[in-house]
């Protein structure tokens, strides 16, 4: 099942929008889902020590999180602090 993430209260819906095109396979899914989850927003995390952290300790491929951020035109901390939900019960058109 596809997902969809949805603007939450205050997030730019163009934003949310790009950040949508940029998960466009499952794996792309799977590693902002758990980057996402992990990312704690209080806590002073440094991108090459979380990615390094989702990489040996989570075992999601290198590269795949700075590959969404770039194709999102989005830094590291914007992405983890956007205010989105996942809407697990979407089911979405293929992106072309």
């Amino acid at each position: 099942m596809r997902y969809r993430l949805v603007p939450g209260p205050g997030c730019p819906s163009d934003l949310c929008e790009r950040l949508n095109a940029a998960l466009s396979t499952p794996c792309a899914r799977r590693v902002f889902h758990a980057a996402k989850s992990a990312y704690r927003a209080g806590k002073d995390h440094f991108q090459e020590r979380f990615l390094a952290y989702l990489t040996d300790k989570q075992k999601l491929p290198a590269g795949e999180l700075e590959a969404i951020l770039e194709r999102a035109s989005l830094d590291f901390r914007q992405a983890m602090l956007l205010p989105v939900m996942f809407d697990m019960t979407a089911r979405c058109e293929p992106v072309s």
